[in-house]
């Protein structure tokens, strides 16, 4: 008897890398390749009281350097602050350090001359002094009064209370940074009409001086009809000339960014030290607190750097008077 046997060969089995083409699945391979993704960690954000202490430090020590103040910083608080923290947040709030005084000096005179610097040195200058950027621009008066800058912004952004809605409504003159402020509920146009009405032009009618133009930015609490809109109005009324921030400029002045570095630093930062653990003070003594800081930067306080050469603004406004 003979046995039947079946010649037909068994078939492999299908390779499961293989599609129905013939190629092989790509999927597969370059998942094998594909490197896992690293996580980055986003950088926390310095708290205002670490900010204040940072720069409190490189006021009082005349011989700091980036490499003293990280190792204070973090004796002081527990925290290690890298290197580009610590010079952005110098950066940021105008403070120079005693050894670099020579060399920021000496690159706003570049500027200011007109010799060539380098995109980054122009930049630096620009953070530390914000006026700067307006040299020999729109922005910048010719004389007192020539051009003045009006914001309004929050006295101490962040806070989920009252206190948070706080608003500082500020004027500065572009020469000599002579400035006003008012502490107010929110922002209004009303409470930007007042500042002027109450205390600027009043303030410059005594002096004999007149007021020529103002600079805003495009926001609506400032900008609109000019028939219809309350600041627009007060203006026209006045004969003042009304000048917008150009939509590729910042939105503020350099002159009141440079004042917003000092406000920060000498009377916001303290005044956020002040209400750790206590009862908020009221809106009048705050408001009263910051008029009389007021009237101390613009009779004492010394500015670096230009345009004032270390001079205060009242100094400088009255000595460059005509």
């Amino acid at each position: 008897m003979t046995l039947t046997m079946n010649t037909r060969q068994q078939e492999p089995e299908q390779d499961s890398t293989k599609t129905a083409t013939g190629r092989a699945d790509w999927r597969k391979q370059v998942t094998e390749l594909v490197q896992p993704k690293q996580s980055k960690l986003r950088p926390v954000p310095v708290e205002p009281e670490a900010t204040a202490l940072l720069l409190y430090l490189a006021e009082i020590r005349t011989d700091a350097s980036i490499c003293s103040l990280r190792k204070e910083m973090e004796s002081r608080t527990g925290r290690r602050l890298s290197r580009c923290t610590v010079v952005n947040l110098l950066q940021k709030h105008g403070v120079v350090l005693g050894n670099q005084a020579g060399g920021l000096s000496s690159l706003e005179q570049k500027i200011v001359k007109g010799d060539p610097v380098s995109p980054g040195q122009r930049t630096q200058a620009f953070r530390m002094n914000p006026a700067l950027s307006e040299h020999r621009g729109p922005g910048e008066g010719i004389s007192p009064g020539d051009v003045l800058a009006q914001s309004i912004f929050p006295l101490l952004p962040g806070r989920p209370d009252e206190q948070g809605k706080w608003q500082v409504c500020a004027v500065v003159d572009t020469w000599g940074m002579v400035a006003f402020v008012d502490l107010q509920p929110n922002a209004t146009q009303d409470g930007a009409v007042d500042l002027l009405h109450y205390h600027v032009l009043p303030w410059y009618e005594e002096q004999g001086a007149r007021v020529r133009c103002l600079e805003t930015s495009r926001a609506t609490l400032f900008a609109g009809d000019a028939r219809e809109h309350v600041y627009e109005v007060y203006l026209n009324l006045h004969g003042i000339a009304h000048r917008l921030r150009g939509r590729l400029l910042p939105t503020v002045n350099g002159y009141m960014a440079r004042f917003k570095q000092v406000l920060t630093n000498r009377f916001l930062f303290p005044l956020r030290k002040s209400m750790e653990g206590c009862v908020p003070p009221s809106f009048g003594t705050v408001r009263t607190q910051l008029i009389l800081w007021v009237r101390h930067y613009n009779e004492t306080h010394p500015l670096p750097g230009y345009r004032n050469e270390n001079r205060p603004p009242l100094t400088f406004w009255r000595q460059h008077r005509g």
